[in-house]
């Protein structure tokens, strides 16, 4: 049998006492209020994934008490410490991170996303009474499609 190392040794000692915080916790918590989670879907479409995604994923950790946090919360911070959160999140990880829990509550509405999408799109114009553009063209290909 080989023998564990004194820090996984250690680690498995505490056992229960290993953080278990996920990434970016405090914001999927913050998202949960009807008002952020709203003005939160206004930012995303208004300014951008990339300016939104800078603005809001900062942090993968909130600053500890003397505490470590959790492994999966660790390796974030160090993905963003190769770059901001628009250069090293996936397509759709800052919407899905940011508005998804607020979707799961029922702080805001899966029919309140598709119409910030459809609004944000180009060639749309709700006061015009146009009709919204055709999904199946931009599925993938917008930003606001990752909504």
């Amino acid at each position: 049998a080989v023998a564990a190392a004194p820090a996984v040794r250690d680690a498995a000692a505490r056992g229960s006492a290993a953080s278990t915080e996920q990434p970016f916790e405090e914001v999927a918590l913050a998202m949960c209020g009807r008002g952020a989670a709203s003005a939160a879907l206004r930012t995303y479409v208004v300014d951008g994934a990339a300016a939104f995604a800078d603005a809001t994923f900062s942090r993968a950790c909130p600053p500890s008490g003397g505490g470590s946090p959790s492994l999966h919360c660790a390796g974030h911070e160090r993905l963003l410490a190769g770059g901001p959160a628009s250069r090293v999140f996936a397509l759709r990880e800052a919407a899905t991170r940011a508005i998804g829990p607020a979707l799961a509550v029922g702080a805001v509405s899966a029919r309140e996303v598709r119409a910030a999408a459809r609004e944000g799109e180009p060639g749309y114009s709700r006061a015009a009474g146009e009709a919204p553009p055709d999904d199946a063209q931009l599925w993938g290909r917008s930003r606001l499609c990752a909504l």
